[in-house]
C-alpha cells in the first residue's frame, strides 16, 4: 500500500487512553489478511495531557504519528511524518498541527519542495471532549455507554463527527492469544473502527476495514 494511505489510517485510527505513567507495547500490522509491518505503540501521561506516538516500520519506511490530548480528552496537538520515494529516493513529508482553546486549528504542511498552512475553525455547534479517552483508566463505563464530538483529522484537514461506543467485554484473539477485552466501536466518516482495550485501558487491537494492529505478547 502507498505510503500516502498507510498514513491517511493511521491519522484516522490513532486512539488511547490515560493514566500517569508510560507504557510501550508492539505491534503487528495487517493489511488484507497479509501482515505488512510492526508498529511500537507509546503513550505518554501526565496529570495535564497525554500523548499518543505510533512508530510504524514497513520495509524500509517509517511512518510516525502523534497525538496530544489535555486532561479533558481535547485535542490539542497533532503530528505526523512519512516518507515517499521520488527519484528514486526517500523524503519526508510532515504535518503539523496545534489546536487553541477555542477548537481552532493551525496546520502546516511541509514536504522537501514547499510549505503550506491553512486554519480550519471548530464547527459552530457540538463539542471536542472525548470521555472515551479515559474509559477504564479513571471511569468504568456500562455496555451501551457512548460519547459524540468532534475530533481533527489530519489527513482530510477537517473537524469530523464522531462517536464512540463501549460496546462490552468480549473475547478477542490477538498476537495468537485469546484475552478477554473491551470492546469500543468508533464511527467516523461512516466507517466503524473497533479498538480491544484490557482492564487497564491498554490497547489489545484495532480493526478498521482491511486494516489491522494486534498486540505482540
Amino acid at each position: 500500500m502507498p505510503t500516502n494511505q498507510l498514513r491517511f489510517l493511521f491519522l484516522t485510527v490513532v486512539f488511547g487512553l490515560s493514566v500517569i505513567s508510560r507504557a510501550q507495547t508492539m505491534f503487528e500490522v495487517f493489511q488484507n489478511g497479509k501482515k505488512i509491518g510492526t508498529a511500537k505503540y507509546t503513550v505518554k501521561l501526565n496529570p495535564k495531557s497525554k500523548t499518543t506516538l505510533i512508530e510504524t516500520n514497513i520495509g524500509n519506511f517509517t511512518i510516525l504519528e502523534a497525538s496530544t490530548v489535555d486532561r479533558l480528552g481535547q485535542q490539542t496537538v497533532l503530528f505526523s511524518s512519512s516518507p515517499t520515494l521520488e527519484n528514486g529516493k526517500q523524503v519526508v513529508s510532515t504535518i503539523n498541527v496545534t489546536i487553541d482553546s477555542k477548537g481552532t486549528a493551525k496546520v502546516i504542511g511541509k514536504t522537501p519542495k514547499q510549505t503550506g498552512q491553512k486554519t480550519v475553525p471548530f464547527p459552530k455547534k457540538g463539542k471536542r471532549r472525548d470521555l472515551s479517552e479515559y474509559w477504564f483508566i479513571n471511569a468504568n463505563p456500562s455496555p451501551g455507554t457512548w460519547n459524540e464530538f468532534y475530533t481533527f483529522d489530519a489527513g482530510t484537514g477537517q473537524w469530523l463527527l464522531t462517536k464512540t461506543t463501549f460496546v462490552g467485554k468480549r473475547p478477542v484473539t490477538t498476537g495468537g492469544k485469546t484475552v478477554q477485552g473491551n470492546l469500543i466501536a468508533q464511527v467516523k466518516r461512516g466507517r466503524t473502527s473497533s479498538f480491544w482495550l484490557d482492564n487497564k485501558g491498554q490497547l489489545l487491537k484495532i480493526e478498521s476495514g482491511s486494516f489491522r494492529m494486534e498486540r505482540k505478547w
